[in-house]
């Protein structure tokens, strides 16, 4: 896996020959006309490769690329796995009007990094201070544009910050999405079995301040629920509060870091993919009668070659 620096460093760079690149010089110098971000991030990543030119819809070996939204086709995000992204944000006194504007902004622009589209990654918007409230819920928009609007009539509230209650209900509307939570399945050899057929992502989005305990919700989301969670913080925030909630000081970023988290975001999309996406298509591709069968039947192949024989 490359470094957080390095991938910063590669996407600079790949977006600056893209943009020599639109200028209209067409000047390639050499480099492959198939070649896109992805490749440059991930070279050995078969989830990240193109072959052949997606432009004109033709899919890649992930299978992802020609069921993009409105990205450019060499955009990493359109050779990896869809995922939903619940948006938390904090509107309270805390924060101030300013900030949250700013906020807004930040939004605004790392949504334009993000694959969103019919089949593809899929957006919700929470806000709180004394109480949480649905903005807009996943299956509200399915453009990039719309959900910008979205954010954009967002308005600031004031009051406490119950940060707690605002985790709690997050992870309410989290586990509605999960698909997978109520039917039997083999469990994952490896890693802990997915209860949601993508990779779900809470961005909280704070000071990290707040009048509430945070660690029964924060233990929830994590343990049970299987939720990854990063958060974008303004300057002056909580560290020790926002690192007990996400788990990891690197999710944690400063709201205009936007290439910082997106690569982020690619790297949890790729993770999904590498240790979820086969088991995912077995189970799906699984006669329902078996899917609802009783727990022994669910014994892997690996489990049933160890029992031992009757005599």
């Amino acid at each position: 896996m490359l470094r957080l620096d390095k991938l910063e460093e590669s996407l600079a760079n790949t977006r600056k020959k893209n943009d020599r690149g639109h200028a209209g010089d067409h000047d390639h110098q050499g480099s492959d006309p198939h070649s896109s971000p992805a490749d440059q991030l991930w070279p050995t990543d078969p989830h990240s490769v193109t072959e052949g030119d997606s432009s004109d819809g033709a899919t890649d070996d992930s299978g992802y690329a020609a069921q993009g939204g409105k990205l450019p086709p060499n955009h990493p995000a359109r050779h990896l796995p869809p995922f939903d992204l619940l948006l938390l944000v904090d509107s309270s006194s805390s924060i101030g009007i300013s900030n949250f504007e700013a906020i807004k902004t930040n939004i605004i622009n790392l949504l334009e990094d993000l694959d969103i589209g019919p089949g593809r990654s899929r957006v919700a918007l929470v806000q709180y201070a004394l109480q949480p409230s649905v903005v807009f819920g996943f299956d509200k928009y399915y453009s990039l544009k719309s959900v910008q609007k979205g954010v954009e009539r967002m308005s600031y509230t004031g009051g406490a910050t119950m940060l707690s209650k605002a985790l709690s209900f997050a992870a309410g509307l989290l586990y509605k999405e999960q698909n997978m939570r109520d039917v039997r399945k083999r469990k994952h050899k490896l890693m802990p079995t997915p209860r949601h057929d993508r990779l779900q992502v809470l961005c909280l989005v704070s000071d990290g301040a707040s009048d509430d305990n945070i660690d029964k919700a924060t233990a929830y989301l994590h343990e049970k629920l299987q939720i990854k969670i990063m958060a974008m913080v303004t300057r002056s925030f909580n560290k020790d509060r926002l690192v007990a909630i996400t788990r990891f000081e690197g999710s944690i970023f400063v709201m205009d870091q936007k290439e910082s988290i997106s690569i982020w975001l690619w790297r949890q999309q790729r993770l999904w993919a590498e240790n979820y996406s086969a088991y995912i298509e077995r189970e799906k591709s699984r006669p329902l009668s078996l899917k609802h069968s009783p727990k022994k039947s669910y014994r892997t192949d690996e489990q049933t070659s160890k029992s031992p024989k009757s005599v």
